[in-house]
């Protein structure tokens, strides 16, 4: 009696212990597998881990936009701010197929905005900081934050500006919003950003 259940203990306890090694094995290789995993992602894709080549930014193209910023952004402006601006003109450069100094600052000479057809104003100089927001955008080192918009407005700065009897200033932040829907776009608002201070404008 005592050999039969010493048997039937044994038995059990191996077929136990067979299982528990088959579950064993599983575990350590989803382990292994989740490893291998983690460590591609934060090698070769995650953001963080890439490394941004700065090489090939053109300066023509950093002075312009930093030029732009400085033009367009507030000093009080936070940086996201300035990043979204920079990435529109980037934007629209693309689209157009030209470089971006040509479509912020033809000819390298600076200007203010819609003199002789300017997308933008460049007319006060560049400093550090607004190159090195440059510098970030064309070398893709920070995210668009504007979903590919190709133009801004302030119609907090149109009324001023109209009633200021500004002459580059022909229309109402509502006209200039028809003039653009009616062209296909659609308007975009930064998080956290009045839409009276700023909108953006992206093709739908």
């Amino acid at each position: 009696m005592n050999v039969a259940v010493s048997t039937t203990v044994f038995l059990l306890t191996s077929r136990t212990l067979q299982r528990l090694n088959v579950q064993w094995k599983i575990g350590i290789g989803v382990l292994l597998l989740v490893g291998v995993l983690s460590l591609t992602y934060f090698k070769f894709m995650a953001p963080e881990a890439m490394v941004i080549d700065y090489a090939d930014v053109d300066d023509d193209d950093v002075e312009a936009l930093g030029r732009m910023i400085n033009s367009e952004a507030r000093a009080s402006d936070s940086r996201d701010i300035k990043v979204a601006l920079a990435w529109t003109c980037r934007n629209s450069a693309t689209r157009l197929g030209i470089s971006v100094a040509e479509r912020v600052m033809p000819g390298m000479v600076p200007s203010a905005q819609n003199t002789g057809g300017r997308f933008v104003s460049t007319r006060n100089p560049a400093t550090d900081e607004s190159r090195n927001i440059a510098r970030d955008v064309m070398a893709g080192a920070v995210a668009d934050p504007t979903m590919g918009s190709v133009q801004f407005d302030s119609p907090q700065g149109q009324r001023a500006a109209l009633a200021r009897n500004v002459s580059r200033y022909t229309q109402s932040p509502e006209e200039i919003a028809a003039s653009r829907r009616a062209d296909g776009k659609t308007e975009f608002h930064l998080p956290g950003v009045s839409p009276d201070y700023l909108r953006f404008w992206r093709y739908a």
